[in-house]
């Protein structure tokens, strides 16, 4: 799943893994360091466990190791809009999207997450 938010000139990607046999609860995977979230097997885990799981990649690529590359407008000019992506508005994304995927998929709102 991909959204924006109008006016930031971002996109933020989220996906969400459900397994056949749910546990009845949400899993929100992080990644480390600059890092948001993965988007690999780090969520296989999560799911033969039976949690619906979902990672996003907080504004920028999931892949990166630095903040460099989208953490700065310029050189000493923070990026501000993508700082506070990554910090918390699409961490509260990932958990109310997520939660609303999982609910619409298995017709039960997950009891813990």
């Amino acid at each position: 799943m991909a959204y924006t938010h109008p006016g930031q000139n971002d996109t933020v990607n989220l996906q969400i893994w459900l397994p056949e046999q749910w546990n009845g609860r949400f899993n929100g995977v992080g990644g480390g360091g600059w890092r948001a979230g993965v988007f690999d097997q780090s969520l296989l885990p999560a799911i033969i466990q039976g949690y619906a799981a979902a990672s996003t990649d907080g504004g920028h690529n999931a892949t990166e190791v630095s903040a460099l590359p989208w953490a700065l407008k310029s050189p000493g000019n923070v990026d501000v809009v993508a700082l506070q992506n990554f910090g918390s508005v699409t961490l509260n994304e990932l958990s109310i999207f997520g939660k609303m995927v999982t609910e619409s998929f298995y017709q039960k709102a997950p009891a813990y997450s």
